[in-house]
């Protein structure tokens, strides 16, 4: 009778060079297989190139077909273990199949599948398109439809134990907690009798009463008694089991272990196989370290004494305890210390390092073939890709080890969950009752990161009245403020260093809009001589934050002014008419907020034909080219919604509909955008601006030159507009 065989154990063999199951099914483009294999955990065999059988590879449009006729989706059909199990498994036959063979040939499901190489056909009529195309020590053919056996359902591990009345055996792995037995694939099973058991027990004075000596001990034996793989029944070999030890076996004369006998032939379960021992493996070294004690004897160092700051050292040091622990090395810790974040900063609260460290576990053993999100001791979920060594998307498995039971995965990066339970520095502030600083974050995106509880930051926190002081000092409104989103952000950015400073930080700090800050933490001074006002900083979860009693204000970077905006686009005539007017030092200030609204060249040539005047008439009257000018500036800055009537600096009201693009009568604002100059915004305008009282175009020369508004000095307006910046 031909048997399936998974792998060869010690007596495999292969070229030099070889391209793996995996690799044939990704060059043909057969993804849906390749995604019902990873679905059923069977992608860890279709990457070996010990892997010995023939595939019947279904087409992706085999799959669709399929999904049809069942009525149901790829991922309510991934969701279904057992069926896609007994489907795939259908798929499976023994190695080296004669190319003339036509006849049935048993599949690693326990049924018998009939084969035609020479008709080219499988099952009931199903074609078989390509192949064998080799892969290492397997073989593929692709077929243009996926075979369905008769029988939808599998026996799980533990019903076939039950069959075979080893109820000791069952005993002992509910006793442990060993649920792989049940739900692991391609496992193979050497299953004690009830005698063996009991004389086990009997000999080594265990027993199932729950004693954690006792359970840990049958634990590590049980695990000796399990390979993850489906074995060869007519080979030999060492093969590895759960708990890391090699397991000699020999079908030939029926012995496993050291000369246990095999006293039933292979039994079938699911994608697994179980036979029946007369006696009870018992591994080299059952004295088998705990989680703890492997950390300790690995170099574990700053894991260990974290673990012991959080009081977690109880917990694994208890071998009955089963877990995979994604451990961080030394090197991993050591790569947070650039980010201020010490032993010494994470063991001051001891929940937050609680939680930290809880993320690091996951429940149960997880075998190597695991890919998929699985619940943390946390409660958070870690996403894990085991057979591509990673864990979420860019921490790397640099070693794993079962122990005893357990096993561990060295990781490069320690693991931070999203979902910590300690407030974020948003959450702080509203806390402490800094409203205004909460809005303010919440006109910015600067929000999400604070909110976020595992971003690493020093914030310094303006409190309520440190907002109103310095936004009277710099004569404008908590509204003023938010209008300008652009400067408003780089403000916060300036309270935000990324990293934990340590209490005798005195230097200058890289903020997060890249701008550096004097910080005196023991003299408590930060920035242009502004306090900090608490003892101690405030945790919060990675972050701290210090109150202050003023708002940084960030020195302005190099940026162009209005003047500059209107001389790089281009437009000669609104330039020559400021200079004329003498307010290019006005308009050349970088810090000064104001709203602009800048005529083109053609503008005014076309405003001017209206008036009956030409450039030069404009010009020679500069009191009332200084009003027309000031009636184009606001200041201040006004939100993209603006619909109102806004004072000029003239003291003149213009109407402004800045989502309808207009201004004043009827001109309309021709870019998309404001332009950013420097704190000021610039809007492009298709006619001039002209007060109110100078637009009579029967008299405009005689009105040009007597009538309007006179302001005293251009002081006037520059005081305003230098009144009116941060």
């Amino acid at each position: 009778m031909l048997v399936l065989a998974v792998t060869l154990g010690s007596h495999g063999a292969r070229g030099e060079e070889c391209q793996t199951i995996l690799q044939v099914a990704e060059e043909a483009n057969l993804n849906s297989l390749i995604a019902a294999l990873n679905a059923a955990g069977l992608n860890v065999p279709i990457q070996d190139t010990d892997s010995s059988f023939t595939v019947m590879a279904p087409t992706d449009a085999a799959f669709d077909s399929l999904l049809e006729d069942l009525d149901m989706t790829f991922a309510e059909l991934a969701a279904n273990e057992t069926l896609l199990s007994t489907v795939l498994g259908y798929h499976a036959l023994p190695p080296n199949l004669p190319e003339n063979l036509a006849g049935p040939v048993p599949t690693l499901t326990g049924q018998d599948l009939f084969v035609n190489f020479t008709g080219k056909v499988v099952g009931e009529n199903v074609t078989i398109e390509a192949g064998p195309v080799p892969a290492c020590l397997a073989q593929i053919y692709v077929i243009d439809a996926v075979l369905v056996p008769e029988n939808f359902t599998c026996t799980p591990l533990a019903d076939v134990a039950l069959a075979e009345n080893l109820t000791l055996f069952l005993e002992v792995v509910n006793q442990t907690d060993f649920s792989e037995v049940n739900v692991s694939p391609l496992r193979t099973v050497f299953a004690p009798t009830n005698e063996a058991i009991a004389n086990f027990l009997s000999e080594y004075n265990v027993t199932l009463t729950g004693e954690n000596e006792d359970l840990g001990f049958l634990a590590q034996v049980l695990a000796y008694h399990s390979v993850e793989t489906f074995i060869l029944p007519d080979g030999w070999g060492e093969f590895e089991t759960i708990n890391g030890q090699q397991l000699p076996v020999n079908f030939s004369d029926g012995t496993v272990g050291d000369n246990v006998n095999i006293i039933s032939g292979q039994q079938i379960a699911c994608l697994s196989q179980l036979f029946v021992i007369d006696g009870v493996l018992i591994p080299n070294d059952t004295a088998c370290p705990s989680i703890y004690d492997f950390a300790k004897e690995s170099g574990f160092d700053v894991l260990v004494e974290l673990v012991d700051a959080a009081g977690l050292a109880p917990f694994l040091s208890n071998i009955v305890n089963r877990f995979s622990v994604f451990a961080p090395s030394d090197a991993a810790f050591a790569d947070l210390l650039p980010y201020g974040i010490t032993t010494e900063v994470l063991k001051q609260n001891t929940t937050l390092l609680s939680e930290i460290l809880k993320y690091h576990i996951v429940p149960g053993y997880l075998p190597p073939g695991v890919l998929g999100e699985f619940e943390t001791m946390f409660g958070e979920k870690l996403s894990l890709n085991l057979p591509g060594r990673k864990v979420e998307k860019d921490v790397n498995i640099t070693l794993s080890a079962n122990v005893c039971t357990s096993k561990v995965n060295a990781i490069d990066a320690v693991l931070t969950p999203s979902g910590l339970t300690c407030p974020s520095v948003a959450q702080l502030a509203e806390t402490l009752g800094l409203e205004d600083l909460v809005q303010a974050l919440n006109a910015t995106d600067l929000i999400a990161p604070l909110s976020a509880p595992n971003i690493i930051s020093t914030v310094f926190a303006p409190t309520n009245e440190a907002f109103n002081t310095t936004l009277t000092e710099l004569g404008l409104t908590f509204d003023d403020l938010l209008a300008n989103t652009t400067r408003l952000t780089e403000i916060l950015s300036y309270h935000v260093i990324g990293r934990i400073l340590p209490p005798t930080a005195d230097d200058k700090f890289e903020t997060l809009d890249g701008i550096e800050l004097a910080v005196d933490l023991p003299e408590k001074k930060v920035g242009d001589n502004v306090n900090i006002t608490t003892e101690e900083p405030v945790q919060a979860c990675l972050s701290q934050v210090y109150v202050i009693d003023a708002v940084l204000i960030p020195p302005q970077e190099t940026c162009d002014t209005v003047i500059q905006v209107a001389e790089t686009a281009g437009f000669t005539s609104l330039v020559t008419a400021v200079d004329t007017a003498g307010l290019r030092p006005s308009l050349s200030d970088p810090t000064a907020e104001l709203t602009v609204f800048a005529p083109t060249n053609e503008a005014f040539n076309t405003t001017l034909t209206e008036l009956g005047l030409t450039f030069d008439d404009l010009l020679a009257n500069t009191t009332r080219l200084t009003e027309i000018l000031s009636y184009h500036v606001i200041g201040r800055i006004l939100p993209p919604t603006a619909d109102d009537k806004f004072e000029t600096l003239d003291g003149i009201e213009l109407a402004v509909d800045l989502p309808e693009k207009k201004v004043g009568d009827n001109v309309n604002i021709t870019a998309e955008e404001p332009v950013q100059a420097c704190l000021s915004q610039v809007y492009v305008i298709d006619a001039v601006l002209i007060p109110r009282g100078q637009q009579d175009s029967g008299n405009s020369k005689l009105l040009f030159s007597l009538k309007g508004l006179v302001i005293s000095s251009w002081v006037q307006i520059g005081l305003l507009i230098f009144g009116l910046r941060i």
